[in-house]
């Protein structure tokens, strides 16, 4: 029931997805985030595709570093974000550990994702500048975070709720 309406908001993700990482790696210049950015949307993808315990590792590793980093760049300055890269990676694989013990799927990151680039769309329409100019820039993206910060664990919690319904609606389906 759920799986087809979140393969439909995955698909308008990887929309967003490379979009963004197009406009980080072509205008804005911010190649790292921008890699990190694509290779989050392919391996959301792929872990809807592949759904083994190590792809979902992966898949949320990568997500929660790239969310770490910019998190991260809220209170610190990007000159000294370079140095605290390896915190941020093992504070993300500790919580990708976590996840992936707890079985839980990636419908999660989807809605999150969803409700991000919904949000960074609305911080470009109202933010200043033209749309282009302030669309997927660092500073669109950590004002989303920072102003709807309470909306964006919302969604995420609610997709953690969809993947345990999901799961008990499976349970179920197969027990009968």
């Amino acid at each position: 029931m759920f799986n087809y309406i979140m393969k439909r908001i995955d698909y308008v993700n990887l929309v967003g997805f490379i979009a963004g990482s197009l406009i980080l790696l072509f205008i804005r210049a911010e190649y790292f985030i921008g890699i990190l950015l694509l290779a989050a949307g392919a391996l959301l993808i792929t872990s809807k595709m592949n759904g083994t315990l190590m792809m979902h590792l992966v898949t949320y590793f990568v997500h929660l570093f790239l969310i770490g980093i910019i998190l991260y760049g809220l209170i610190v300055p990007a000159e000294q974000l370079w140095s605290e890269y390896g915190l941020i990676a093992i504070i993300a694989l500790a919580i990708a550990v976590m996840a992936v013990l707890v079985r839980t799927s990636t419908g999660a990151l989807s809605l999150f994702w969803l409700s991000l680039h919904i949000l960074i769309i609305i911080q470009a329409v109202i933010g200043q500048g033209l749309f282009l100019s302030t669309y997927w820039s660092i500073p669109s993206i950590q004002q989303a975070f920072y102003s709807f910060y309470p909306l964006l664990i919302a969604s995420f919690l609610i997709g953690v709720f969809f993947d345990r319904f999901q799961t008990e609606l499976k349970r179920e389906y197969n027990s009968k």
